[in-house]
């Protein structure tokens, strides 16, 4: 099952004096949903209230035509008392269930009227953060990985794969650069030097591609979002997320696939995989292509690749071991050193080892 929500609704007790017809005695008791009650807890009685500023809160109110039936009601008088509940999807049966640790609450969200009748207004409030994605849910995405709701979306997507409803000028995330499903394949740059990398939503196959909001190929995470069918035919709207190598690893090969021959000739060909994919080999290949040039030569290079494509890398060659360990290698003189030192500490961070190499060479280049 799927844990969604705790809900706290309010239940109205209405304490009565009727007549049971069948007996013919006046008899005292509590209405509470569909149900006649002798008696109720004290717990539950102490903790009852009149109600006054509530008008937000969620009220299960007396059934009284399912319980009329046998009893004239006399006087009544109305209070009301909060239960907690946990909503869950059980996607094996395909149904919305409510639990309890409380045996009161159990008892009175068992209720028909409470399964049957009151349970679509909980549905209305959970979808009132319903995103736009009216897409189905297939059910055999819970068997496949391990999902987990979510109320917010990531902050920042810089890289993300995004479905082919995403406006580009929506000013809510943060991005350098995305990859987006569109009706072709091509390279696009916005008035703002971001980086879109479109790809024909046809070319891609995929059981995620129409639910799927953004997707993160460095760590395989994918928000989606759409609704699953439940009890009486109702939608329930979800935002999930959850990791997969399988699923995400065939996508990202797919669009990786669709996009590479855009970059084949290109002098930045490895800057661009990288974009794509968030593989960190692709930085190394880049980094490759100058083994034979100096520390300065090499970073003069760089920043000629990433003036022509409008993005800046330095974050990763000086933060990634293995990146930076290629740079620190090319250090033959106190200038570079001072200038790797300079930037380890503006874009990285450096730890007690890169301390060390630091000092011995400093040593090396004084002696």
């Amino acid at each position: 099952m799927l844990y969604l929500q705790t809900n706290n609704v309010l239940v109205e007790i209405k304490t009565i004096t009727y007549l049971d017809k069948k007996e013919n005695i006046t008899k005292q008791g509590y209405l509470v949903g569909d149900k006649l009650f002798s008696h109720l807890p004290k717990k539950v009685l102490n903790n009852s209230f009149l109600l006054t500023n509530w008008n937000r809160a969620l009220k299960y109110n007396v059934n009284e035509e399912m319980i009329s039936d046998g009893i004239e009601i006399k006087n009544s008088t109305s209070s009301w008392n909060q239960i907690e509940f946990d909503l869950y999807l059980d996607y094996e049966n395909e149904r919305l269930k409510t639990l309890s640790k409380d045996v009161f609450a159990n008892k009175i969200i068992s209720q028909t009227t409470f399964q049957t009748t009151f349970l679509h207004k909980i549905i209305e409030s959970y979808n009132k953060f319903k995103t736009d994605n009216d897409f189905m849910i297939d059910y055999e995405l819970f068997s496949q990985v391990i999902c987990q709701t979510v109320k917010q979306t990531p902050l920042n997507i810089d890289g993300d794969l995004v479905n082919k409803n995403f406006d580009l000028n929506y000013k809510k995330v943060k991005w350098n650069k995305i990859i987006k499903l569109g009706n072709e394949t091509k390279l696009e740059r916005t008035k703002n030097n971001q980086l879109v990398y479109l790809v024909n939503k046809d070319k891609i196959n995929s059981p995620i591609k129409d639910i799927f909001k953004y997707i993160n190929f460095a760590t395989d995470e994918c928000f989606c979002c759409g609704y699953v069918k439940i009890q009486n035919d109702e939608k329930l709207y979800l935002n999930l997320e959850f990791e997969s190598d399988i699923l995400i690893s065939d996508l990202k090969e797919q669009v990786f696939k669709e996009l590479k021959p855009l970059f084949n000739d290109s002098k930045e060909k490895y800057l661009h995989y990288y974009n794509i994919t968030s593989n960190l080999d692709f930085l190394i290949e880049d980094l490759n292509q100058f083994k034979n040039e100096g520390y300065f030569e090499t970073k003069n290079l760089l920043e000629q690749q990433f003036e022509e494509i409008k993005q800046n890398y330095y974050q990763q060659f000086y933060s990634e071991n293995l990146l930076k360990q290629m740079l620190f290698y090319k250090v033959n003189t106190l200038s570079e050193l001072v200038d790797y030192r300079e930037n380890l500490t503006r874009y990285g961070v450096v730890s007690l080892d890169d301390k060390k190499e630091i000092d011995l060479r400093q040593k090396a280049l004084n002696s």
